[in-house]
C-alpha cells in the first residue's frame, strides 16, 4: 500500500460548535487491502476526540475564535467575496452609526444654519426686549468628542434691543458646540464674544465682553428646527433653518 497524500483540513461552524476537523484521506492501493483497511481505521480512531460533540449552549473559547480567525484570514477569497465583504462591514458600519442609540449616529448633513430668536433681553440689570438673526457655518463634521455625534459651527448673532423706551444693538461671534441626542433633539453650548452698543439714553455704552451660554433645538422638520438659548446677556427663541 502507499500513501499519496495525507491531509487535515480544519473546517468550523461559527455559529454553533468549536472548529471541527475533517478528513481527507487518499489512499492508492496496489497490492494488498488489509494494510489500506487498517490504515483507514488508525486515522478514523485517531480523529475521534476532534468529532466529540459539545454543548449547543456552551459560547466557543477565545482560542476557537482565534483559530476561526486564522482560518478565514489563510483562505484565499475572490474578488466577488471580496465585494461582499466589504459591502457587509459598509452595511453593519452604517447600522451602528444609524442604530437609534442615543448620542450617537451620522452627522448631520447641513452646512448652514440661519434663524430668528426673539425674547428677554437684560443690559445694566435691567429688562428688556429683542429679536436677532443668526447665521451659522459647519466648521467641524466630527466634533471634539469621538465617542458621540457632535460637530462645531462659527456663529454670528446681530439685532437691536429696546429696554425703557431706549434702544441699543447687540452683537455676538462665537463657536457653537452642537451635541445631538436622538433624530428630534439637540444640545449646544457657545463660546466667544459678545458686545452691546446704545444710545445716549442707555449712556453711550459700547461695551465688548466674553459671552457664553447654553441652549437646544427641537427638530420639526428635516430643514427647520425651533431653538432656545440662555446667556447673561438674553434669554431667546425662534426658528432655526438647515440647507
Amino acid at each position: 500500500m502507499k500513501m499519496s497524500s495525507l491531509r487535515i483540513i480544519p473546517s468550523a461552524c461559527a455559529t454553533c460548535h468549536p472548529p471541527l476537523s475533517m478528513i481527507v484521506i487518499s489512499v492508492e492501493m496496489k497490492k494488498n487491502k488489509i494494510p489500506a483497511l487498517v490504515s483507514y481505521l488508525l486515522v478514523f480512531v485517531a480523529s475521534l476526540p476532534a468529532f466529540a460533540v459539545t454543548d449547543d449552549s456552551s459560547e466557543p473559547s477565545d482560542s476557537d475564535r482565534a483559530k476561526l480567525k486564522e482560518l478565514i484570514l489563510s483562505t484565499p477569497e475572490s474578488s466577488e467575496d471580496r465585494v461582499y465583504t466589504t459591502v457587509s462591514a459598509r452595511d453593519s458600519y452604517e447600522t451602528v452609526q444609524d442604530s437609534g442609540e442615543d448620542w450617537k449616529g451620522s452627522p448631520d448633513p447641513e452646512s448652514w444654519n440661519a434663524g430668528g430668536l426673539l425674547g428677554l433681553a437684560i443690559f445694566d440689570g435691567r429688562a428688556g426686549f429683542s429679536f436677532l438673526g443668526s447665521v451659522a457655518r459647519k466648521i467641524v463634521d466630527r466634533g471634539f468628542v469621538p465617542d458621540i455625534n457632535n460637530q462645531v459651527f462659527i456663529e454670528a448673532e446681530l439685532g437691536p434691543f429696546f429696554i425703557e423706551g431706549e434702544n441699543g444693538v447687540f452683537v455676538s461671534a462665537h463657536l457653537r458646540w452642537d451635541f445631538r441626542k436622538d433624530d428630534r433633539w439637540k444640545f449646544f453650548a457657545l463660546g466667544g464674544v459678545g458686545s452691546q452698543i446704545t444710545g445716549s439714553g442707555l449712556g453711550d455704552a459700547f461695551r465688548v465682553y466674553p459671552r457664553l451660554g447654553l441652549g437646544t433645538m427641537l427638530s420639526i422638520t428635516p430643514i427647520l428646527s425651533l431653538r432656545g438659548e440662555v446667556s447673561h446677556e438674553a434669554v431667546l427663541v425662534g426658528p432655526a433653518f438647515a440647507f
